[in-house]
């Protein structure tokens, strides 16, 4: 084999291990959590048509992100409700989540209708991690 063909190979192993192209299995206790998000064109914007697809491509990599989160450290909801004489007066609903995510990495971000996107991102959390995340200590 020569020198040249050697790198490649080489060099396609690290790319393999850097991607993640090893899987997941339960058996090796490890748990996939996936998020998805959707972001949308938004038409009235005067930013260029351009500029509006890539702030909704990005808009769906965070709404992924914020599933993720959600799944992995879980949500805090906060919910408040008037009412005067049986009639509904107010309802507010607050929502927060506090957490860092380390290994997220998009599978897909693409278009599924004109002005809308989708990205799929996928965490895998190993053992040591899980328990953290059933505790609520995974920061």
């Amino acid at each position: 084999m020569s020198m040249k063909a050697s790198a490649c190979l080489a060099m396609t192993f690290v790319c393999l291990n850097a991607f993640g192209a090893e899987y997941c299995w339960q058996a090796e206790g490890c748990t996939r959590f996936t998020g998805v998000g959707l972001g949308a064109v938004h038409a009235g914007d005067e930013a260029s048509f351009n500029q509006r697809q890539l702030m909704a491509i990005r808009a769906a990599k965070l709404d992924a992100l914020r599933s993720l989160a959600e799944q992995a450290k879980g949500l805090r909801l906060q919910a408040q409700s008037a009412s005067v004489a049986t009639d509904l007066v107010s309802d507010r609903v607050d929502t927060s989540i506090d957490t860092a995510l380390s290994g997220v990495r998009y599978v897909k971000v693409n278009p599924i209708q004109p002005g809308i996107y989708q990205a799929i991102a996928e965490m895998d959390v190993y053992q040591g991690d899980a328990s953290a995340v059933a505790s609520g200590k995974l920061q």
